[in-house]
């Protein structure tokens, strides 16, 4: 792990409260306490040196001033006496916390497999359902017509609940895997758009559809990337307010471009931006929204998007204000073959 610092905001705000900090304090132990006090608690991640952190400490405003202008042999000393300290103090710590750490994460393994195994023996019945469901539909009998449509829409809930707990599985083992190929970007936007759209017909959004004026290649999984493309388009179809707007947008830059779904619908807080993307984290549901999902759809969105060498970001202005997902892929600068550019000139 790396230690990381906004030193012009968060550490700042941090040391004001330590305006007469002695980092000459000849005991260790206090001398680490104090350094950790000190220290932003979002930060406390271990380091490779302290060095940088208790060299910064030197240099703060809110020390007294005849501390910025130390001999260069004192100063040294007193990097080597705050860096140590906080070494010790560290190593104390990392020992103390493992125990609980190994606890933890065999406590997370035993989870996963129960979840897994749950996922796993309701593929059948629901798979029973589904064909039972498909005989009704055969028979087309009007009377039942809107249950059959009810257990449609269940049935499709579960099947998805089922499929992300597998795949949260396999992403916990490090062992989903995708099948990447050279495919037009263009054929995954069009799976996503076609698969979420029932959720923007039933509450009669506009779309908006930007794609690139010529074939655009990406190395891919289609089904995978698909899968994440349609994660976003159903977020924003549950989060922005009938007859609300969603946009579908590429943006190429250089040898990368980025899919940008955006909408203008309940928008994100600081908080939630910080967590979206946290396996089981659910922001404030929607008003009036039956949905009941797991918190696992962005979790394994960035799963999938890093197997991809990808990345993926969210941003919203606020409460509000709409919200917008970016997926950044490689392009895939081969000359396509001669099958690929033919396929690419069909008419869709």
């Amino acid at each position: 792990m790396t230690y990381h610092s906004d030193l012009s905001t968060t550490m700042d705000h941090q040391l004001r409260a330590y305006r007469h900090f002695d980092l000459g304090d000849d005991d260790p132990d206090r001398l680490a306490t104090r350094l950790v006090a000190a220290m932003p608690t979002a930060s406390f991640a271990r380091a490779g040196s302290w060095r940088p952190f208790v060299a910064e400490l030197l240099t703060m405003s809110p020390f007294d001033s005849p501390m910025v202008s130390l001999a260069d042999a004192r100063r040294e000393q007193l990097l080597e006496q705050g860096t140590s300290a906080l070494s010790r103090h560290w190593a104390r710590h990392e020992q103390s916390v493992k125990p609980a750490a190994v606890g933890l994460q065999a406590a997370e393994t035993r989870r996963n497999d129960i979840l897994a195994l749950v996922a796993h023996e309701l593929r059948d019945p629901l798979a029973a359902i589904g064909a039972a469901l498909a005989v009704m539909d055969h028979r087309g009998n009007a009377l039942d017509a809107a249950e059959r449509a009810a257990i449609g829409r269940q049935l499709h809930l579960s099947v998805r609940l089922v499929g992300d707990l597998l795949d949260s599985s396999l992403v916990s083992r490090d062992t989903l895997t995708i099948h990447r190929k050279r495919v037009l970007l263009s054929d995954i936007i069009a799976t996503a758009l076609e698969t979420t759209a029932p959720s923007r017909a039933a509450k009669h959004h506009a779309l908006v559809v930007h794609l690139p004026d010529g074939p655009l290649w990406v190395y891919a999984d289609t089904v995978r990337m698909s899968q994440v493309l349609g994660n976003l388009l159903s977020n924003a179809a549950r989060y922005t307010d009938p007859r609300g707007r969603i946009e579908i947008r590429t943006e190429v830059h250089g040898d990368s471009v980025a899919v940008v779904v955006q909408d203008n619908g309940q928008g994100m807080t600081p908080q939630t931006l910080l967590r979206v993307f946290d396996a089981y984290y659910q922001g404030i549901r929607p008003a009036g929204s039956i949905y009941r999902g797991l918190g696992l759809g962005l979790a394994l969105a960035r799963a999938i998007v890093d197997l991809h060498d990808g990345t993926i970001t969210a941003a919203s202005a606020g409460p509000g204000l709409g919200s917008e997902f970016r997926v950044n892929l490689s392009v895939s600068i081969e000359p396509p073959r001669l099958d690929e550019t033919v396929a690419a000139s069909q008419p869709e």
